[in-house]
């Protein structure tokens, strides 16, 4: 049939070697086809078997994806931890921001346990807390018998709330940065490796023969520098260690600022009036608070654009990567 005449013509072509039958070269692609694939599934193994010893968070997943739901609950431990991450990174942050809120709620007369209390607490979420709490509702009426916040700790509890969400956006970025370099560093590491065994295969007297095996060996001697070379040039188009260290310094500033409020917050005392003289420490704190937040958001941005991390940009922090923790600990 000419189906089966083209077929083999195509076969035919396939040949590695003149002088070998075709059903041994296809015999020996389909052993290193499989010697590959053996390679593989084992580095594989190799992976899950170390992140199961070294993360409990891993161990558990892995429990519940094999069905061991009992099992996994017991590793996890305490009902506390029963939580998923984005809720651990929610509860993270929470404590900086309630305590603030707090403060003010107790600023304007409100206990926990009044009746007002519930009435005015929309008032006081973040906007992450309002789409998991209220996600339709509309904004409660402010009770009339409640004094209403004053300018400057409206202003305080919205600079807790945009602190609070950046920390949010943060964390999970600063855990996506450090998988990625940990997986290109890895990457990196494989390919240069291989590549090593390959030329040194090459230059003996068994890479230097003419069978089909030495002649692979040579061409993937020439690829795979290619690739080693390729993939650093991508690696350090993305810097995934520099972003990584960027993000974490700006989590560790915006943390370090947050906690600061939240502790400093309680030795003020409370301001009757945005004019008078008690109202002067909280308004002097939070212009103080305000420039170390635009500092933080600033220095950054200013250093990925300039390539200069920890320059005088945005804020006029020291060099050498510094600044942003000195702007949110000074």
């Amino acid at each position: 049939m000419p189906f089966l005449t083209v077929l083999k013509s195509f076969l035919a072509r396939l040949k590695l070697s003149p002088t070998l039958p075709l059903a041994r070269e296809l015999l020996t692609l389909l052993k290193f086809t499989t010697v590959v694939g053996v390679a593989i599934v084992c580095a594989f193994v190799v992976y899950v078997l170390v992140f199961f010893a070294v993360s409990p968070a891993y161990r558990v997943s892995a429990m519940h994806l094999i069905g061991f739901h009992d099992f996994a609950d017991a590793l996890r431990g305490p009902k506390r931890n029963n939580l998923t991450i984005e809720d651990r990174d929610l509860y993270s942050v929470l404590p900086d921001h309630t305590a603030i809120s707090d403060w003010v709620e107790d600023c304007i007369g409100v206990r926990p346990g009044d009746s007002a209390f519930q009435a005015i607490q929309y008032h006081f979420l973040t906007p992450s807390q309002k789409l998991l709490t209220h996600p339709f509702t509309g904004v409660p009426k402010w009770p009339d018998e409640i004094h209403r916040v004053q300018r400057s700790q409206h202003g305080l509890v919205q600079l807790s709330a945009e602190l609070s969400e950046l920390r949010l956006a943060s964390i999970p970025k600063v855990r996506s940065m450090h998988l990625f370099w940990e997986l290109t560093t890895l990457l990196s590491i494989a390919i240069g490796m291989i590549t090593t065994i390959l030329v040194s295969v090459s230059s003996t007297e068994f890479g230097r023969g003419d069978g089909p095996h030495q002649r692979l060996i040579r061409v993937l001697a020439i690829i795979f520098p290619a690739l080693g070379t390729a993939t650093a040039a991508v690696i350090s188009f993305y810097s995934p260690q520099a972003e990584w260290v960027q993000a974490s310094r700006t989590l560790a500033s915006e943390t370090q600022l947050h906690d600061q409020i939240a502790l400093t917050v309680w030795k003020l005392a409370c301001p009757t009036s945005d004019t008078d003289d008690g109202a002067k420490p909280l308004i002097d704190n939070l212009e103080n608070w305000s420039k170390r937040y635009i500092e933080i958001q600033t220095i950054p941005n200013a250093s990925g654009a300039t390539g200069t991390p920890g320059g005088n940009q945005g804020g006029g922090s020291p060099s050498g990567g510094e600044g942003p923790y000195k702007a949110a600990s000074q």
